[in-house]
């Protein structure tokens, strides 16, 4: 097994656990409105460029499902996930990542700069969170609550995530 996958096993565990054992423990409202913290989309913002967009849906649904059982939710993180990876390749060449290109390995703050990361990670943050509460609904019926969602936990989770990366050293 290479480093690579090595490494991207252990993001996924990690990722799944501190959202399992830490985030989901944490209790924030807005208006009367229950709102979750995200980072585990961190997983595949942070898997290397040339990932197949198959490979992607299928480690989006993978880790979806798996919070999905610990939610008690009926593939709702599946469902965003998904999402999240059909969404990925586009939103990193939206942002200048070239993902044919062999030098940046993985789209890091490290190899692609942290105001690049940044925003790369606050598209596809802010479509999953999006996404998922589109598909927890399921309904447009309730679109503002649906938004209200989606901002106040882009609000809560981006800072977070962007936390993780520089705790976090990624370089490969």
């Amino acid at each position: 097994m290479n480093n690579q996958l090595q490494a991207n096993i252990f993001r996924f565990i990690l990722l799944v656990l501190l959202q399992i054992l830490i985030l989901k423990q944490i209790p924030v409202e807005l208006a009367s409105f229950r709102l979750l913290i995200f980072l585990y989309p961190t997983f595949l913002i942070l898997l290397p460029t040339n990932t197949p967009s198959q490979v992607m849906i299928l480690l989006g649904f993978l880790i979806g499902i798996t919070l999905d059982i610990f939610y008690d939710s009926p593939g709702v993180h599946a469902g965003a996930s998904v999402f999240s990876g059909f969404i990925r390749g586009a939103s990193l060449r939206l942002f200048g990542v070239d993902v044919d290109q062999v030098k940046i390995p993985t789209p890091s703050r490290a190899n692609i700069g942290f105001g690049k990361y940044a925003r790369i990670s606050a598209f596809i943050l802010f479509f999953h969170i999006f996404v998922y509460y589109v598909f927890d609904v399921f309904t447009f019926v309730y679109i503002g609550e649906i938004l209200i969602k989606t901002i106040g936990s882009f609000v809560i989770s981006y800072p977070v995530v962007l936390a993780f990366a520089l705790i976090s050293n990624v370089k490969k």
